[in-house]
């Protein structure tokens, strides 16, 4: 188990209410989660590793441009998520894995 709560606060996960609620964010969350990996995979893997085995300064440059917004896209991604949650985005371990 991850996570122990208490006895009293089990019943609350069980009503079908927050259950669905719950179900529903995970998926939201989900979907978000796979654009995300899709745009990382398309946008920054297949472009750096085209460019290690590529010769031709045009195609250098296009998968290194791709390369370079991508990265620049996650690096504002955490820069708005440090704005949004201020001092406490850095109590996180995943955050500063994020940062590195």
């Amino acid at each position: 188990m991850i996570w122990i709560e208490d006895e009293d606060k089990m019943d609350f996960y069980n009503l079908e209410v927050a259950r669905k609620l719950i179900d529903f964010q995970f998926e939201n969350t989900r979907v978000f989660m796979n654009q995300l990996l899709k745009g990382y995979i398309c946008g920054f893997l297949l472009p750096l590793f085209i460019s290690m085995t590529a010769t031709n300064i045009v195609i250098l440059n296009l998968c290194y441009t791709m390369c370079f917004f991508v990265q620049f896209f996650f690096i504002i991604f955490e820069v708005v998520r440090m704005w949004e949650q201020r001092l406490a985005y850095f109590g996180q371990f995943f955050n500063w894995v994020d940062l590195a």
